[in-house]
């Protein structure tokens, strides 16, 4: 299972991202990507054949949790 993801940041940057081992998200659902060290959700926008459109959901904020 191996998704591609296109994220649109609010400076007008780009990003691409593959999705492995993890179903195929839906429009309006959340995920969560790595960038730069930190974890973000990107809402899923639209979906063009086998690519992924999205965009930064600033109302979410993402944590990464960790066994202790």
């Amino acid at each position: 299972m191996e998704h591609d993801v296109v994220v649109s940041f609010e400076d007008g940057s780009v990003r691409n991202f593959r999705i492995y081992g993890r179903p195929k998200p839906r429009v309006g659902e959340v995920v969560t990507l790595p960038v730069s060290g930190k974890l973000i959700k990107v809402h899923v926008d639209e979906i063009r054949g086998t690519e992924i459109i999205g965009s930064v959901d600033h109302h979410v904020e993402a944590f990464e949790t960790g066994a202790a």
